[in-house]
């Protein structure tokens, strides 16, 4: 069946989009530490597929595999005044990969992970989408760049990028999950 424009006009939920500023990362880890964030790349996901070939089909026809598989979490955040954002991200990098860093300590793999939250507000900070990303932990974190030569005054930065397991989506209406977590 064919739709009309009509129809599709008609879908329209409405016609605002979504600001690319009040971005929020939020590591259940680190419940004392808020990452305002700059930029950040919401992993692709790749599916899996398989090729089915049949007496009537003997080429190459590709179907849905049996898998997904997750980029990298890429996030770019302001450092605050006192680098208490960054430091509590380094500190954790520095305790999945440095051992001297915990030596003399037992090594918990729980502690090496934690779910990680992405969250998009509106002007007023109201949530419009979260997405969370189960079992996160840092494999890369950029020191800060210091440029005193900028015309303007460009605040400190840094990146950081996450593995994770898999990742949820879950999107709200004045404030209120929707109840549709993906």
């Amino acid at each position: 069946m064919a739709l009309s424009v009509q129809d599709i006009i008609n879908r329209q939920l409405e016609l605002s989009f979504t600001p690319p500023q009040g971005f929020f990362m939020i590591i259940d880890k680190l419940p004392n530490t808020m990452f305002t964030l700059q930029r950040v790349q919401i992993p692709v996901i790749s599916g899996e597929e398989t090729v089915q070939s049949t007496s009537f089909n003997p080429s190459k026809t590709m179907i849905p595999g049996s898998g997904m598989e997750y980029s990298v979490l890429s996030c770019d955040f302001i450092i605050d005044k006192s680098f208490k954002n960054y430091q509590e991200i380094f500190k954790w990098f520095k305790g999945n990969y440095a051992p001297e860093y915990k030596k003399g300590q037992a090594y918990d793999w729980k502690e090496t992970m934690s779910d990680v939250w992405i969250v998009g507000t509106d002007a007023g900070n109201t949530p419009l989408v979260e997405w969370r990303f189960v079992d996160a932990f840092p494999i890369s974190i950029d020191g800060p760049m210091f440029d005193a030569t900028m015309p303007d005054i460009e605040y400190l930065t840094s990146n950081v990028t996450f593995r994770h397991k898999y990742f949820t989506f879950t999107t709200y209406s004045n404030g209120a999950s929707n109840n549709d977590t993906i």
